[in-house]
């Protein structure tokens, strides 16, 4: 009894974090789309410029730093579990010093190198969003230090809050920018998409600022509440090497998912020009694709990221005091919520992609014919995205971080090999399907290789079949109810009626299905009283 009370706190500390990342992450996708869907109704067909400039950030910030926070988590998680502060101090230090100038070095190289990046991708259009996006890269390598400090803390609410500025200042300044540009000073639109991709600078700017100043007010005060039982004799310099073995599969694993993105950057216009004979038409779709379907093909990801994050140094601190049993349930438990996530979104937003492309993108008249069929065929995607980060978060706890990369690189090489000739044979259907054999090839690799280290055994019935099948139950009923409903009722009408009972029969069937074990729900914030209330419905 003491221990099964035990498990509960420790599995309610890890879910408390995710709590906390999750609103934050909702909220962050919330001001997305507020700044996403009026800017796309702004600039139109220039937000393929706005995109193509973020998909070159991306991939040149996970490069570069999009390990530290993973790195400096783990780092300082397992120093704190054997009492080691002076090892943590250095941490920080030094992690901080190198990405500072590591940062500022990128900035520069950008910023130089803004015109030829612009005239690969777009033929130049593209220059003056990339130079105003280029330091952002300075500011985010500070970030991502404080964020990796405070969550090896396991505290969580700092990123949370950071990522909540970034984007709120995204969404105000980037706006207020380019109405200001367009309807008082008459500025092209192409001009007033260079400064919305500033907005995304200054936003980033501001979540830095906060970090800072919440780690004056209090992170330094972390270290007082650990009991030092030793103390690190390496240099700091030695200290950050290991921080770098950690941190930079980590990066190359973000930087190949990237990477993804910018093949279809860089391949999808020039590939959809020659089949369809027509540039603009090429642009208009990749517009649309990027900015619609690839938007809300992400916007799941909000749901099982937090999970990942939560679960890093929560594992990590189990297998540095030797309790693998308990390391072991949480990779169980994050697993099987992801599944539980994500395949109801992938399966409803499968039959229901044009009318939400409708509905979201409703000054888009083109956005839905354009853009329709690649959400649906992109949707499938979302479950192995969902398993690919899950699977790769295990595998970087574990202390085993190159061999997510071994997995991506064939996906990569997958995608690469599939996606000319399925892009000059079948038109613009041929991107998403390369991308649904890239996640597939990942995933697959990434389970054998969690099998392989962990010995972790996937509970096909209960971790996939019975959530798929409640989520065939709920896709369908929802899509036969939108049917229906759009005979008596405008579109519109009819996806917002149909959404919540979505919801509501997936929960019906969950419950009907047993789908969900009562350990797992005992370690949900408030699990307790909900398990006491609806006892039967859940398996041992």
């Amino acid at each position: 009894m003491v221990q099964e009370k035990k498990r509960e706190k420790n599995g309610g500390r890890l879910l408390s974090g995710v709590l906390a990342l999750t609103v934050a992450n909702l909220l962050v996708k919330i001001l997305g789309f507020v700044y996403k869907v009026p800017l796309n109704a702004l600039l139109g067909d220039e937000m393929a410029n706005v995109n193509a400039a973020y998909a070159i950030y991306a991939l040149l910030y996970t490069a570069a730093t999009a390990g530290i926070p993973g790195a400096v988590s783990l780092s300082v998680s397992r120093s704190v579990a054997v009492g080691d502060k002076r090892r943590v101090r250095l941490l920080f230090l030094s992690s901080l010093v190198f990405l500072l100038s590591l940062g500022l070095l990128l900035f520069a190289l950008l910023a130089l190198l803004a015109r030829p990046l612009a005239g690969m991708n777009s033929g130049g259009d593209a220059y003056l969003c990339i130079l105003a996006i280029s330091p952002a890269l300075f500011f985010t390598s500070a970030s991502c230090v404080f964020r990796g400090y405070f969550q090896g803390f396991s505290d969580m609410t700092p990123t949370a809050v950071s990522q909540f500025i970034e984007a709120l200042g995204k969404a105000l300044i980037g706006l207020g920018l380019v109405y200001f540009a367009l309807y008082h000073k008459g500025q092209s639109h192409h001009t007033a998409a260079a400064l919305a991709v500033f907005g995304i600078t200054l936003g980033v700017a501001l979540s830095a600022a906060y970090l800072s100043f919440v780690f004056w007010r209090r992170g330094r005060h972390l270290l007082q509440g650990v009991q030092e039982t030793r103390c690190a004799k390496e240099s700091g310099r030695a200290v950050f090497r290991s921080v770098i073995a950690i941190a930079l599969p980590i990066t190359v694993t973000s930087a190949m998912m990237s990477l993804s993105t910018l093949l279809d950057a860089q391949l999808m216009r020039p590939l959809l020009s020659s089949y369809y004979g027509d540039e603009a038409l090429a642009k208009a779709i990749y517009s649309d694709y990027s900015t619609g379907a690839v938007t809300l093909f992400n916007l799941p990801a909000i749901l099982v990221a937090p999970l990942c994050t939560a679960m890093i140094p929560y594992v990590s601190t189990a297998l540095a005091k030797g309790n693998g049993k308990s390391a072991g349930r949480a990779m169980e438990s994050v697993l099987s919520v992801a599944s539980l996530l994500s395949l109801p979104c992938a399966l409803g937003m499968c039959v229901l992609a044009s009318p939400i492309l409708s509905f979201v993108f409703h000054g888009d008249g083109n956005m839905a014919e354009n853009a329709g069929v690649l959400l649906s065929l992109l949707a499938p995607s979302v479950f192995f995205l969902a398993l690919l980060m899950v699977t790769s978060s295990v595998l970087q706890a574990v202390r085993k971080e190159r061999l997510p990369i071994l997995s991506l690189g064939a996906g990569l090489a997958v995608k690469l090999v599939a996606m000319p000739p399925l892009v000059l044979s079948l038109g613009k259907v041929g991107v998403p399907i390369s991308t649904l054999f890239f996640y597939l090839t990942v995933c697959l690799l990434n389970f054998y290789f969690v099998r392989r280290e962990t010995g972790m055994r996937v509970q096909i019935a209960d971790t996939l079949l019975r959530p798929g099948l409640c989520s065939l139950f709920s896709s369908g009923g929802t899509l036969l109810t939108f049917m229906l409903l759009t005979q008596v009722i405008s579109q519109t009408a009819a996806l917002l009626i149909s959404l919540p009972l979505a919801v509501l029969l997936y929960g019906f069937a969950l419950l009907f299905t047993r789908a969900v074990s009562r350990s797992l729900v005992r370690s949900l914030p408030f699990g307790q009283r909900f398990f006491a209330r609806f006892d039967r419905f859940f398996r041992p």
